[in-house]
């Protein structure tokens, strides 16, 4: 999403007024953290970004039938995830 929004920076296309993620596997951190830190190349600073929460990714792993943790990366998306909603 991210490059998305660098390639339209680019290109001088005008701002988004409001831009919605789905919280699933962090697809929204790359975004969110740019616009959090200020990085005015993102195309993000006047953009307003919604996150629609549903269900952590850990959650789903251990709770809602997917059998458990697999690897480190379902941690890694587990924090991506929590820091999107953080930063929005």
């Amino acid at each position: 999403a991210y490059a998305f929004f660098h390639d339209r920076r680019l290109a001088r296309a005008p701002d988004f007024d409001v831009v919605h993620f789905h919280d699933g596997h962090g697809v929204a951190y790359y975004s969110a953290l740019a616009k959090h830190q200020g990085f005015a190349g993102s195309g993000l600073l006047h953009t307003r970004l919604m996150l629609q929460i549903e269900a952590p990714h850990l959650w789903l792993l251990t709770k809602g039938g997917g059998g458990g943790l697999h690897s480190v990366d379902d941690l890694e998306v587990n924090w991506m995830e929590q820091e999107s909603a953080r930063y929005m």
